[in-house]
């Protein structure tokens, strides 16, 4: 029937019905929308997309079972992921170069003398296993995302090597001929080698630290498990 073959009051009423229709589906379209970004925010929130996360990179002989989203572990916690597996040219120093990312706060736990290595289960998943540092320096410095600063690993291998000999020649002046030398020597060159680790850690030198976020070719490298590290 016509809208104008209506008497005036179903005309009013079927108005009226309209206006309920509509606004019961603006109310339920908002509602949906209010739930669909709640949940949104919730799963970012789980997945760490707010957090600030900082970039390394390592180098591996073999990283089968590794791609980028695998994730990367911390005593047993899931801390990031991996962002990027690159097979590097023939002669290079690693076969493969794993770049991952450390979510907020567990960067902190990665120091100077921390390592990566690859671990496998039973099933055959494997990830990268963050083996968390004893001794070392804090390869990121500062508190706020504003003030963060991430380490230099070669200024920070070449301050401490500086420091080292710096140390060790000072120390061969005082060699005694009452001991057998190379014994002397030995022991001098532990306790250089100490006093050098203690002393390069020190965080006053900021230039040994690149603010955040650090350019790609400025990625602090984290050294394998299967890496000898040169700073012994």
């Amino acid at each position: 029937m016509p809208l104008q073959d209506l008497t005036p009051q179903l005309r009013t009423r079927l108005n009226k019905m309209e206006k309920a229709v509509g606004l019961f589906v603006s109310l339920a379209t908002l509602t949906l929308l209010v739930l669909l970004g709640y949940y949104v925010y919730h799963l970012a929130e789980s997945r760490g997309w707010f957090l600030t996360k900082i970039e390394y990179w390592t180098g591996l002989k073999d990283a089968t079972g590794l791609e980028t989203g695998t994730p990367v572990k911390l005593l047993g916690r899931v801390v990031g992921e991996i962002t990027q597996v690159e097979l590097n040219d023939p002669g290079a120093e690693f076969n493969v170069t794993v770049k991952f990312l450390l979510r907020s706060p567990y960067y902190g736990y990665l120091w100077t003398d921390s390592k990566v290595q690859v671990v496998s289960d039973m099933l055959a998943h494997r990830w990268l296993q963050i083996i968390p540092g004893t001794n070392g320096a804090a390869t990121v410095y500062g508190k706020g995302q504003s003030d963060l600063r991430v380490l230099d690993r070669q200024a920070y291998t070449n301050e401490y090597f500086l420091i080292y000999h710096q140390l060790l020649q000072s120390a061969t002046d005082k060699l005694s001929t009452n001991t057998t030398l190379a014994i002397q020597f030995d022991k001098l060159r532990m306790e250089a080698r100490q006093k050098a680790h203690e002393l390069v850690k020190m965080p006053d030198n900021l230039q040994k630290y690149y603010p955040f976020p650090p350019s790609p070719t400025n990625l602090y490298q984290v050294l394998a498990d299967e890496t000898p590290d040169l700073m012994g």
